[in-house]
């Protein structure tokens, strides 16, 4: 869901849509809503602090991309 409108694997907005209809039924989510909605931002929880986080969602990519990195760096 963090790709661009329209980038989505067919396999994965199918896989979504299944749990989407495993929670909420009464309105059922349509596929389309689905395959045409985004992200905007991320809410990151600090529960020790009592704190929460904003986050726009291509930024929350980027930066878990790079993390993902550095650890796979690090493994090697």
């Amino acid at each position: 869901m963090l790709q661009p409108v329209g980038q989505w694997d067919e396999a994965d907005l199918k896989h979504l849509k299944k749990l989407c209809d495993s929670q909420y039924s009464s309105p059922p989510i349509l596929y389309e809503e689905l395959a045409t909605s985004e992200i905007h931002s991320i809410f990151i929880i600090n529960v020790d602090d009592m704190k929460t986080l904003e986050v726009d969602s291509q930024k929350y990519r980027y930066t878990v991309m790079q993390a993902e990195s550095a650890i796979q760096m690090e493994q090697l």
